[in-house]
């Protein structure tokens, strides 16, 4: 894995680059993996156990080669020899965690700088991911309050249901993978099947439909006051121009106000 150019060296190199080009503009998001993407190009795909302890092993040595000076570490999963990042930014971009469900939350919050996770479930599901998270963070020696909680939410700008519906299916059939462990989920008439497996109800529930700003204003009340400080709107649409600029001049400003 030392060898791949997804390996933390090639990682670090990418995003400090970005963070010279965007300075304090920038954040590195990890997670411990998806197999649609892993699985498919390397035929591999290690237990959770594993891939949490690379991912741990991954961040730290991230974090030393973004401190200057020529490293040389020797870990389990990675190596370098010597290693150094000649082009730096003078503040490190922080690093952001992705937590799905409560139980990796605490990881999210003991290695990372922040905290990414995905609308959609019950206002306890994110109590507990919150929860865990400062856990974690507080166990590391870090307040959780200075942390940054990110999370996506799922919307479209607009009054056409059956189309918003449609998008989201056909976007769930390269993203939704109930089962992410087998060669067969790779053929293009299993990921059409994936996307029929997120029916409209589901997708009624857990994205916002609507023209009338309000309603997404609400949405988003919801978030925050859980204790979400970084929202991420996402459309599954096919003109993102359109939902770029509808939800910049009707929603946002409304927002910001807020």
């Amino acid at each position: 894995m030392s060898d791949s150019p997804l390996s933390p060296g090639f990682i670090a190199q990418a995003v400090a680059t970005l963070a010279v080009f965007a300075p304090e503009r920038s954040f590195l998001g990890l997670g411990t993996g998806e197999a649609l993407n892993e699985y498919s190009a390397t035929g591999l795909w290690p237990n959770y156990q594993t891939r949490q302890s690379q991912l741990a092993e991954a961040v730290q040595l991230i974090r030393a080669l973004w401190e200057g000076d020529p490293i040389s570490y020797n870990g389990t999963y990675y190596k370098t020899r010597k290693a150094k990042l000649h082009t730096r930014a003078e503040t490190s971009p922080p690093i952001f965690i992705s937590a799905l469900v409560p139980s990796s939350a605490r990881f999210a919050g003991r290695y990372g700088d922040g905290l990414i996770t995905v609308g959609g479930e019950s206002p306890e599901t994110y109590k507990k991911i919150l929860k865990n998270f400062a856990s974690g963070a507080t166990e590391a020696g870090k307040d959780p309050d200075a942390m940054s909680r990110m999370i996506e939410i799922a919307v479209d700008f607009t009054d056409n249901e059956e189309q918003a519906i449609a998008a989201r299916k056909a976007y769930c059939a390269g993203t939704f993978v109930p089962a992410l462990f087998t060669e067969r989920i790779y053929t293009p008439g299993l990921s059409e099947q994936n996307g029929n497996v997120v029916g409209a109800d589901t997708i009624r529930d857990t994205v916002c439909i609507s023209r009338d700003r309000e309603a997404h204003i609400k949405l988003a009340r919801r978030y925050m006051e859980l204790g979400f400080d970084h929202l991420i709107f996402h459309s599954a649409g096919p003109d993102q121009r359109a939902f770029l600029e509808g939800y910049g001049r009707q929603v946002l400003p409304r927002l910001r106000k807020l």
